[in-house]
């Protein structure tokens, strides 16, 4: 079913674990059916009468009870009429209890009606003998009818606190017979569904943070924001309306697409498409962090196979895999659910699609959510002029070539950031404004981040040698070579490189057709 990329190597994807937390005696039959309805769903569990639960040979087996919650993505505790034996290793602590205490996974709490309400009749008594809780559990006036130790009472308090002692749910359910636990568990385990989205997306703008793109050699995304390297480019609105009021041009559109309105971004090779996009994205994730139920979702469309139905479903598929190591979860319940998609890589995927199936992704599941997606004008214009699929926008956006005011505010900041001083940014402008060959590489967040990497790497000498684009482009593709042969052949902290001239050379002849190939339209 896979057809999304997310984006950097998937491991094998492993299932679902759920740990059962209970003492035993008294919640037999409970477990039993739990175990049985779970390994219906396909997910494996975690509990100590199955002849998979692992023994670690010289362990207490308490101890052994504690460690196998390692492996668990989820927990179930039940809590009935027995408080349970003791922790071997810690007095007037049940094991069931410490079980849950070293829980730092979402737990599902279920307990007995009988449980709860007997405990509010001793919590009534107990206030109006005018005694400490402590004190009257010690002073023998309370006789339990159903629990066989008040302090199954003290173990749901601490269930009730866990939330202001260490930041865990602090959400109880309830049960009265078997039937209740049959119909409760599937709705308990579909309603983690917003836990599970929330950690895809934290895990997603770590992955994207640590991304390079063309306008980033030497720094992450992250690097780029964090470090105020992004500027926001100049733009048209070539379609649609798009108004904005004094706006960045990034939260101009986060607030449009929040709006279930898509956009569609135009942009020459090395304008800072992606950049862009990525921007909106961390923006949109930190917009609605406290909106659990609108999920952004980031998707690199290169590679991804045309035929597929680009459902939530697949992007869900893909993202437990990717960002979770794990299966699909089969109890995800995405009604309620509202999906932001980022689309990056459809110049790659264009070069595999026909007619039909461009316009099979325009009206696919993916599309009915807002949608943010990037296109160098010369595949907009070859794949998407007179088409229907462009429809699928409400407003289109072309970045504009930089100036060079813009051009001089990013050197200004490189330099600063180097610890260089006014003169040195002043020797960059002049190489570039008096140089007619390189005056051009003002316009290009691209080219100018080339240069500042040939800079950067040649130990913040600025190349005067370097009097035209080739130059600086075979400039730039030799070092990217040497840092790729020096990386290859990294033996601890020293580097054994055999003789690299040869493997300079065609590394970056390989290169520099990949990119003037792609630069062309042409697919590689």
């Amino acid at each position: 079913m896979r057809s999304l990329r997310l984006g950097g190597a998937i491991e094998m994807q492993q299932p679902w674990i759920i740990a059962l937390i209970s003492t035993d005696y008294d919640l037999k039959d409970e477990r039993r059916t739990i175990i049985d309805l779970l390994k219906k769903s396909g997910v494996e569990i975690s509990a100590f009468e199955e002849p998979d639960y692992p023994v670690l040979e010289g362990e207490h087996s308490h101890e052994n009870c504690l460690k196998a919650l390692g492996r668990a993505d989820l927990a179930i505790l039940l809590i009935n009429e027995r408080y349970g034996g003791n922790f071997y290793a810690e007095k007037g602590v049940s094991i069931t209890q410490k079980e849950y205490e070293a829980l730092n996974i979402p737990a599902v709490v279920l307990v007995n009606e009988k449980v709860w309400d007997e405990r509010a009749v001793y919590r009534k008594q107990q206030k109006a003998s005018g005694m400490s809780e402590e004190e009257y559990a010690d002073s023998g006036k309370y006789h339990p009818v159903y629990v066989d130790n008040v302090k199954v009472f003290r173990f749901i308090d601490a269930v009730q606190e866990s939330y202001s002692q260490n930041g865990k749910s602090n959400w109880i359910n309830f049960w009265r017979n078997l039937d209740d636990i049959k119909s409760m568990l599937p709705d308990l385990l579909n309603s983690r569904t917003a836990t599970i989205m929330r950690r895809i997306v934290e895990k997603q703008v770590s992955v994207v943070k640590r991304r390079r793109t063309s306008t980033a050699l030497s720094m992450s995304l992250g690097d780029v924001f964090d470090k105020g390297y992004f500027i926001e480019p100049g733009y048209v609105c070539t379609s649609g309306v798009f108004e904005n009021s004094g706006e960045t041009l990034t939260w101009a559109i986060t607030k449009r697409m929040a709006q279930k309105e898509s956009c569609l971004i135009l942009g020459e090779a090395g304008a800072g498409k992606t950049t862009l996009m990525t921007k909106c994205f961390l923006e949109m994730v930190e917009s609605v962090k406290n909106d659990p139920f609108t999920i952004p979702a980031y998707v690199w469309l290169k590679g991804m196979n045309p035929d597929k139905a680009f459902s939530v479903e697949e992007y869900l598929e893909d993202a437990c895999e990717k960002f979770l190591n794990k299966k699909y979860y089969p109890f995800f319940n995405l009604s309620g659910f509202k999906f932001v998609f980022f689309l990056d890589g459809f110049d790659e995927l264009t070069e595999k699609l026909s007619r039909t199936e461009l316009l099979n992704l325009g009206n696919s599941e993916m599309f009915r959510y807002p949608v943010m997606l990037t296109s160098r004008v010369q595949y907009a214009d070859r794949y998407m002029c007179g088409n229907d699929f462009t429809s699928n926008f409400d407003f289109c956006i072309k970045l504009t070539e930089w100036t060079q005011k813009t051009a001089e505010e990013y050197i200004k900041h490189f330099c600063e950031i180097s610890g260089k001083n006014e003169a040195f940014e002043n020797q960059i402008m002049v190489l570039l404004v008096q140089n007619d060959d390189l005056h051009d590489i003002l316009k290009s967040p691209l080219m100018i981040t080339i240069l500042l990497y040939v800079i950067e790497q040649s130990r913040m000498r600025i190349p005067e040698t370097i009097r035209s684009r080739t130059e600086l482009f075979e400039k730039c593709l030799t070092l990217l070579a040497q840092r790729e042969i020096e990386s290859k052949f990294q033996k601890g902290d020293k580097v054994k490189i055999p003789d690299n001239n040869v493997l300079v050379l065609h590394w970056a002849y390989f290169a520099w057709m990949l990119y003037e190939n792609r630069l062309e339209g042409e697919a590689v």
